[in-house]
């Protein structure tokens, strides 16, 4: 995992939303891509937020499913 990946994993597990723990985060080539499940869209969104301003962060491929199951 690189310094980019943990930050960004870090901050997902700094929030009060559980949710947002099992958030895996990936990051290539100013690429960070999220992958996870999660019950809504706008969990997927924040998931974003919480990592949009790390820096080196080109693009943000959120790939977060949600399911309501």
């Amino acid at each position: 995992m690189n310094t980019t990946e943990a930050e960004a994993q870090f901050r997902l597990c700094q929030s009060d939303n559980l949710e947002l723990h099992r958030i895996q985060c990936t990051f290539h080539r100013g690429i960070l891509t999220l992958h996870g499940v999660v019950s809504s869209s706008h969990v997927r969104q924040v998931a974003q937020e919480f990592v949009r301003d790390l820096n080196g962060i080109q693009v943000i491929d959120n790939q977060v499913v949600i399911s309501r199951v």
